[in-house]
């Protein structure tokens, strides 16, 4: 995706940000209950196993969110929806270019 990004898409990446964490962590705290609670293994092994699975979701919230800057805005959309944490209906809030570069970024991996 080239170029700098609009003004309103840029404020719209900045007010939706809180939304895609919570979202992301949501379904992230979901999978980590499912570990702690899993009778098959002992409390031992859930407690790291849910170690290992949060140290990675850490990784993942510092690689999308730490540091984030209007230059970097499209490079962080997509290492987002690499990640997860932005869903291909999460376009949809921005303008019908960046929705455009997005798509036929994701297209292209997906081909």
């Amino acid at each position: 995706m080239n170029g700098p990004p609009s003004k309103a898409d840029w404020k719209k990446f900045e007010e939706i940000i809180p939304e895609l964490r919570e979202k992301y962590l949501k379904k992230k705290n979901h999978e980590i209950r499912n570990i702690l609670n899993n009778g098959r293994k002992s409390s031992t092994e859930n407690f790291w196993a849910a170690e290992k699975k949060i140290q990675k979701v850490v990784r993942i919230l510092e690689e999308c969110l730490d540091g984030y800057s209007k230059a970097r805005m499209k490079e962080r959309i997509l290492i987002m929806y690499h990640e997860g944490m932005f869903l291909e209906e999460d376009i949809q809030h921005f303008s019908e270019e960046l929705q455009e570069e997005f798509l036929a970024t994701i297209n292209r991996w997906k081909s």
